[in-house]
């Protein structure tokens, strides 16, 4: 069927709605225009007030004589009015209703959406939907060597030397344990009745700190290897604890380097109980025991974008992000420590706390231990 892309006088019983791939934006602070965005083509166009209304006429099905009486003080000719739905419809920001159940394209984005829409997933399917023809590298040979041409270039504009955070100017640093250590199973049955924070260390170390080391195939330090997998082996999480009670270390703040395994106290607390219902309301009511520490798992983003400069590598920093939260439930479930993992915080106190940029390195999640001998 033929769709006409002109609206007048003679056929104003026409029925028109909004394409369901348009996206309207509030104007920001600086400008008077809205933004409406097609998700499916990646369009974007600046509209005025005016044009806003007409469209939100057609948010659902409507007869163009019924949005022209609706938009009598508009102030604008409805000759006016009919060349701009006319025009909206030739961009195809309004369509004929019959032509959307015609396109596979938008067919599909509606079916996506409803499904994920189900897990409340409505924003990561946008943003999928925005990016599913990007013309990803392949993975094959031809592929591969695209890969390396491209870091070649990268290391040649900027050294790829990001491997790590580390705070040489803390307060202390204290050794780790041998990240494999818990491969040893007489260690680890030896570990078990030993002080929590001494099972914590070994947790820590085992999870976040490195077992190997590999030369890139470009200019940059090696890369490091971890007990978790991590894209392109550029392991952009951080790790975080909050010591609660004094012990072997004092209470405070303290960063788990990787390279070499240690824990370095980058900030006293002594009021961690305050910080963490602050910081971590759901996990204190929600936690099944009292917690002893809180592990914060963060991602600095430059790290793995320096590799991955595509649309979707963002979803990469989750999946890092989550093999190492479950990595140290299996390594806390070895040493019987208790764990509560959540995925929410305040993440505005969370990053005053540590002294970070949330443009630059954001929360993933948090780990609370506790004593499961109290539980």
């Amino acid at each position: 069927m033929k769709y006409s892309n002109t609206v007048d006088s003679k056929n104003r019983s026409r029925s028109l709605v909004l394409n369901p791939a348009i996206r309207l934006h509030v104007p920001a602070q600086l400008t008077e225009h809205w933004e409406v965005e097609n998700i499916l083509t990646r369009s974007w166009y600046a509209f005025d007030v005016k044009n806003v209304a007409i469209l939100i006429e057609f948010v659902e099905e409507c007869c163009v004589a019924d949005a022209l009486d609706n938009l009598s003080e508009l102030e604008l000719a409805s000759s006016d009015i009919l060349k701009r739905i006319s025009l909206f419809l030739d961009r195809s920001i309004l369509m004929d209703p019959e032509k959307i159940k015609s396109d596979p394209l938008l067919q599909n984005m509606n079916a996506l959406l409803e499904q994920w829409d189900r897990c409340n997933w409505r924003e990561a399917a946008e943003y999928h939907i925005a990016t599913q023809d990007y013309p990803f590298i392949p993975q094959t040979e031809e592929g591969y060597s695209i890969s390396r041409n491209r870091m070649s270039d990268y290391s040649e504009a900027e050294l790829d030397f990001d491997r790590q955070k580390s705070y040489p100017q803390a307060y202390a640093h204290h050794p780790l344990p041998d990240p494999v250590s818990f491969l040893n199973e007489s260690e680890c049955l030896k570990s078990t009745d030993r002080p929590m924070m001494t099972k914590l260390a070994f947790v820590l170390s085992g999870a976040f700190c490195k077992i190997g080391e590999m030369r890139p195939q470009w200019n940059g330090l090696p890369l490091l290897l971890k007990t978790s997998p991590s894209g392109g082996c550029r392991h952009p999480t951080e790790g975080y604890v909050l010591l609660l009670s004094e012990g072997e270390y004092p209470m405070g703040w303290y960063h788990i380097s990787g390279e070499p395994p240690r824990l370095e106290f980058i900030r006293p607390s002594k009021h961690g109980t305050d910080v963490v219902r602050r910081c971590f309301p759901n996990s204190v009511e929600r936690c099944p025991s009292e917690i002893k520490a809180v592990l914060v798992i963060t991602s600095v983003f430059a790290r793995n974008m320096y590799r991955y400069r595509e649309p979707r590598t963002f979803r990469t920093v989750h999946l890092d992000a989550g093999h190492i939260a479950g990595t140290v439930e299996m390594l806390a479930e070895q040493y019987k420590l208790g764990t509560f993992v959540q995925y929410t915080m305040n993440e505005e106190s969370v990053a005053k706390e540590l002294d970070i940029n949330l443009m630059e390195e954001g929360p993933m999640a948090t780990i609370s231990f506790y004593n499961r001998l109290e539980s």
